[in-house]
């Protein structure tokens, strides 16, 4: 599968279908806007220690940058001696066509965290194509388990108290995107029609402003700065 990319649209504001526009949080009291460079201290700096766990969930459209923040985000927090778990969300998509299934397995998942347990889904073996093992997540505890991948937004759209929730949206614009997609990968697939997936299963929380991002991260954003007073 191929895709054209088309360069000229460099837009930084996610849109949807639905009409949702990630300019809205740029109002939004307490939200914080930051750069790629500042992203991992603000996204920490949400981070705190309530004894339930924490979960701190990154999402994206494809070749934002979630995977690189996420690992800075675990360095860090490394750093500072906290207990630390990456969950990636394709390791749970079976297949190409079916993001929205893979959603349902994270939401499922954390629905488990939260409810003080083990976490268990089935994964995908991306190499084989084929099902992989089962994934299994020890109880969080005063843990903090990094959900990062597209989708990772839709499937923490619920109540996942007791447990810590920080929320991020990563963005770039279309042109460095594609850019690192065309790196990163030596093959090719249909990026709009996932993209069209990405759009699908963003319908879960951008409807809903309890599920919106606590931190944006957008490109060519200058140091972290809230975008209104703190509620």
């Amino acid at each position: 599968m191929s895709s054209t990319p088309s360069p000229a649209d460099t837009s930084h504001t996610v849109h949807s279908p639905g009409g949702w526009r990630s300019d809205l949080l740029t109002g939004r009291p307490g939200v914080l806007l930051t750069g790629p460079a500042g992203a991992p201290d603000a996204v920490v700096s949400r981070v705190g220690r309530s004894g339930a766990g924490t979960l701190v969930v990154i999402d994206g459209t494809t070749g934002s940058g979630k995977t690189d923040l996420a690992g800075r985000v675990r360095q860090l927090l490394a750093h500072q001696g906290r207990e630390t778990y990456l969950l990636p969300t394709d390791l749970l998509v079976p297949g190409w066509q079916t993001l929205a299934e893979g959603v349902t397995r994270t939401a499922e998942l954390l629905a488990a965290l939260a409810r003080g347990g083990e976490g268990r889904a089935p994964t995908w073996d991306w190499e084989r194509m084929a099902p992989g093992d089962e994934l299994r997540l020890p109880a969080l505890a005063d843990g903090v388990l990094v959900v990062e991948g597209c989708g990772a937004l839709a499937a923490a759209a619920q109540d996942l108290a007791p447990l810590t929730v920080v929320r991020v949206l990563v963005e770039a614009p279309q042109e460095l995107r594609y850019t690192r997609i065309a790196a990163r990968d030596s093959y090719t697939w249909d990026i709009e029609a996932w993209q069209a997936q990405e759009e699908r299963v963003r319908l879960a929380w951008e409807q809903t402003p309890a599920w919106w991002p606590q931190v944006l991260v957008r490109h060519g954003q200058g140091p972290a700065s809230q975008t209104g007073e703190l509620s």
